[in-house]
């Protein structure tokens, strides 16, 4: 049964980069219906066993899941916050990372310009266009002093 979870570990990987909370929830889950009714397939220990082959092997890397993740989100026009809420979901706990924040966030400069990029491309009919604007831009993860430097520059 260990190979058995760990080869459903390569198949969850095979998709996208996890981290490890994410593979140990997925693997605990394999097995149950959507009400959580059912057998799991894999023990604790075999989930365990699973986990430390892969990162063993380089495979799974909380790190690395980190970097990606938030390059990407950045990418997506995430904003800071909203990003550190979805690592903080996936288990990872950047405060204990070195170099955190410099190492993994861009400057205020480039945060703001994203945002502005955002409201660039965001429209609204409301009628309180500036409350729109500040609840778009906080809603996609940016700081409230972002948001009102980013208003404030469009």
């Amino acid at each position: 049964m260990a190979d058995e979870a760990f080869n459903k570990l390569l198949q969850l990987i095979s998709y996208r980069e996890r981290s490890t909370k994410e593979l140990v929830e997925r693997l605990s889950r394999a097995g149950l219906d959507a009400r959580g009714r059912g057998e799991p397939r894999f023990s604790a220990a075999e989930i365990e066993r699973a986990i430390a082959r892969a990162t063993q092997a380089g495979l799974v890397d909380d790190k690395r899941f980190a970097e990606l993740y938030i390059r990407s989100k950045q990418a997506s026009g995430w904003g800071r916050r909203k990003i550190e809420n979805g690592l903080s979901r996936a288990g990872i706990k950047l405060a204990e990372e070195p170099g955190y924040p410099d190492a993994f966030f861009d400057s205020d400069d480039l945060e703001l310009d994203r945002a502005k990029n955002d409201l660039a491309h965001y429209h609204s009919h409301a009628k309180d266009q500036y409350g729109a604007r500040l609840r778009h831009l906080l809603s996609h993860g940016f700081s409230y002093d972002i948001a009102k430097q980013a208003i404030a520059a469009s």
